[in-house]
């Protein structure tokens, strides 16, 4: 979500900064490098477990037909509360090892400047709980800290816990299968991938810039296009809002829709409302279809579309082109009230 670190860079200095995604472990916020979050899932079902392990061990679990150790943040670094409704699995990956990550919920991407990403006290760094951790990062002027992940360090928790699995012959992948699985991943795009009217649709990574709850109130902006829905205060910049229903022309309902996805577009931010975002995915080059040709303007909006397996049904991905989102019209307009 909000990222929070003072003024937004400009478009031209995106490449500058470090892009995490974060998420919510009993009330606290972490953090993981995008580089190495390769999906994003709800908690399978079916977790096997083995025996005398330690609590945050949890077992194993098949998601997209491959065994992966699940490690529960809660129970590693000690935290207590309220069972999430929603938990999610993170997961994350370094040199083909990966690891599932059980959260409470997913808040949505960070980018923000290197720098504000500081070491770990040294005072703290001697002890054993703060070993997973990577550096800390501050927001808001140090209001808001976020306790950056170590992917690699992550790992060597369950390397123990994989072994024994794999010891009792429950792969459920050959090596031919597994070396597939890396060499498509290596060429998989990420996207974040939001909710709107009942369908998925994903924008690419490089194209969002952060997520944010939608405020109860927004401030209107007279003599717009009826889809800007007002403007947000963005750290103390006007963001405008966009009834992204309206511009997919998805029709109108009560629906009270509460993110906003920040995408940069020809040098300004615009705020896409959205129902829900579900992560970050990864999707495989194979997983990649061109999308029917319905009309012109469908097609240069929507390209591509993503069709993956999810629990043994077909999920599907609308790839939005970010750059087609609004014709030269709305585009002047909106350019105008940002």
């Amino acid at each position: 979500l909000d990222a929070g670190g003072g003024a937004p860079a400009a478009e031209g200095g995106a490449a500058e900064r470090a892009v995490l995604v974060s998420f919510d472990v009993a009330g606290q916020e972490f953090a993981l490098p995008i580089a190495h979050v390769e999906r994003i899932v709800p908690v399978p079902d079916s977790v096997a477990r083995m025996p005398k392990a330690r609590a945050h061990l949890l077992g194993v679990a098949a998601i997209r037909d491959a065994l992966l150790p699940l490690l529960g943040l809660r129970a590693l670094f000690g935290l207590e509360g309220a069972a999430p409704s929603h938990p999610r699995v993170v997961v994350a990956a370094v040199e083909g090892e990966r690891v599932g990550l059980v959260v409470d919920a997913v808040r949505g991407i960070l980018r923000v400047d290197p720098a504000a990403i500081g070491p770990v006290p040294s005072i703290l760094a001697r002890e054993a709980e703060f070993d997973d951790l990577s550096g800390i990062l501050h927001l808001d002027g140090g209001r808001r800290l976020v306790s950056v992940l170590s992917a690699e360090r992550l790992l060597t928790h369950t390397a123990a816990l994989g072994a024994a699995f794999a010891g009792r012959g429950d792969s459920a992948m050959t090596a031919e299968t597994t070396a597939k699985t890396t060499t498509t991943d290596a060429t998989a795009e990420p996207f974040v991938v939001f909710r709107l009217g009942g369908a998925e649709y994903g924008l690419p990574v490089g194209s969002v810039r952060e997520v944010l709850r939608r405020p109860d109130d927004l401030t209107p902006l007279p003599k717009t296009p009826e889809f800007v829905a007002g403007l947000v205060n963005l750290r103390g910049a006007a963001l405008p809002a966009v009834e992204l229903r309206r511009v997919l022309r998805l029709g109108d309902d009560a629906a009270q829709r509460p993110r906003i996805v920040v995408v940069g577009l020809r040098g300004a931010r615009v705020g896409l409302i959205v129902d829900a975002v579900s992560g970050v995915v990864r999707v495989p080059a194979g997983a990649i279809a061109p999308a029917p040709a319905v009309s012109q303007a469908q097609r240069q909006l929507i390209a591509r579309v993503a069709h993956l397996d999810s629990g043994g049904r077909t999920r599907m991905i609308l790839l939005l082109e970010t750059d087609a989102l609004f014709d030269l019209d709305q585009l002047a307009a909106l350019l105008e009230a940002a």
